[in-house]
């Protein structure tokens, strides 16, 4: 059998946190600095990433996971109709019982 090197299966991370989650932190982190001005609210980052970096540590690929979630069922308009995701051209109708 061919050894699996757990390495080269996990996302890409900057500072132990996926790539992508770094820059929606970082992209939160400056737009609250720049609404408010102060330099202090840059610090808001460092437990913002400390919490990233729990949920990463459980499932590295955690984010890509919710990612996908909001693509297909966040999307879905009529996920309460069929009680899953659905996606068709026409439009949903009940018919009568």
């Amino acid at each position: 059998t061919d050894p699996l090197f757990v390495g080269l299966t996990r996302p890409t991370t900057i500072l132990g946190i996926p790539y992508t989650a770094f820059v929606f932190e970082f992209m939160g982190t400056t737009l609250v600095f720049l609404a408010v001005g102060n330099p202090l609210y840059l610090l808001l980052g460092a437990p913002i990433h400390a919490i990233l970096y729990l949920i990463s540590g459980q499932d590295p690929r955690m984010f890509d996971s919710i990612l996908m979630w909001l693509k297909t069922m966040g999307r879905s308009r009529n996920t309460r109709f069929w009680g899953a995701a659905s996606f068709s051209p026409l439009p949903t109708k009940r018919r009568p019982h």
